[in-house]
């Protein structure tokens, strides 16, 4: 089942091994759509997955288009080169951030701090 975790204080989205069984599929369509109305910025992990599908390319892409109209971001951590290449080959690539590993994920969705201004006295 999907849960709802953090990473360096960015909401992360972790999938289960099997997230295209029809409850499971279920699940994670309620948590990104809670995901989108929490945050604007957030990680979905597919480290654990085994296998997926369209249905589950469609969901992602569903949730990438709810946070597009918020002008927020999601980024993917897609560990399996073979994964990362079907988005590449879907051109799901030009939507989402990819990512090898959720430290850079995290990295990429993290503020730039603010400049700090220092008055000369």
């Amino acid at each position: 089942m999907a849960r709802l975790t953090q990473y360096e204080g960015v909401p992360v989205v972790v999938l289960s091994p099997h997230p295209c069984e029809s409850p499971e599929q279920e699940e994670l369509t309620r948590r990104l759509i809670v995901q989108t109305g929490r945050s604007r910025r957030f990680i979905v992990d597919l480290s654990e997955v085994i296998s997926f599908n369209a249905r589950l390319l469609g969901t992602l892409a569903s949730a990438w288009t709810r946070l597009e109209a918020q002008y927020g971001e999601v980024a993917l951590c897609v560990p399996d080169s073979v994964y990362r290449e079907l988005f590449k080959v879907t051109h799901l690539d030009r939507l989402f951030l990819l990512h090898g590993t959720l430290a850079d994920a995290a990295r990429e969705l993290l503020p730039e701090p603010e400049p700090m201004m220092v008055k000369a006295s």
